[in-house]
């Protein structure tokens, strides 16, 4: 759910699940993997009417920008299991997409959720490694540069990956 900058829409991502086959009619279609159909959304809090709708639009873990720009996560079939940050232009006043989804980070960071400053300019995003999650603080660049995270801090110390790797690259 993500609020626009007025208080006056709320979007949201619909996910509906699509079975690829019958297993009435095939056994073995439980080996097949089912799909599901997604559908952003922008509806008027005082109507409940939809402003905008957007079918095949991916988007997890979403946060608003004072601008009406969306940060999410979204993976994609090549890489279903990363999940990458993304950031949708929005107008702030009727909520229509102003561009295409800018993709704006390119490695596996271990993302599963994002939240942001207003303006956008520090993220901060819970990354689970081997199922120890923690949260981390970054910059994120202005637009016009190249996109990425900078100044990257950790606030949370749970049991992870990273610990085993830092105390090796003690004893070696």
């Amino acid at each position: 759910l993500v609020w626009s900058p007025d208080g006056k829409r709320i979007a949201f991502q619909r996910k509906e699940y699509v079975p690829t086959a019958d297993l009435a009619l095939n056994p073995k279609a439980f080996l097949a993997l089912n799909a599901y159909r997604h559908e952003y959304e922008s509806v008027d809090v005082d109507s409940g009417r939809s402003m905008v709708s957007a079918k095949g639009f991916i988007m997890e873990s979403a946060c608003g920008l004072n601008d009406g720009s969306i940060l999410f996560l979204r993976n994609t079939p090549e890489r279903s299991l990363v999940y990458d940050l993304w950031k949708v232009r929005t107008d702030p006043h009727t909520g229509r997409f102003l561009d295409s989804p800018q993709q704006l980070t390119h490695r596996d960071y271990k993302l599963k959720q994002i939240s942001a400053s207003l303006d956008g300019k520090e993220v901060v995003a819970v990354r689970d490694i081997n199922s120890h999650p923690n949260i981390y603080l970054a910059d994120l660049p202005p637009g016009h540069q190249d996109p990425r995270f900078t100044r990257i801090r950790r606030f949370t110390f749970s049991r992870s990956e990273e610990h085993t790797s830092e105390l090796q690259s003690h004893h070696d």
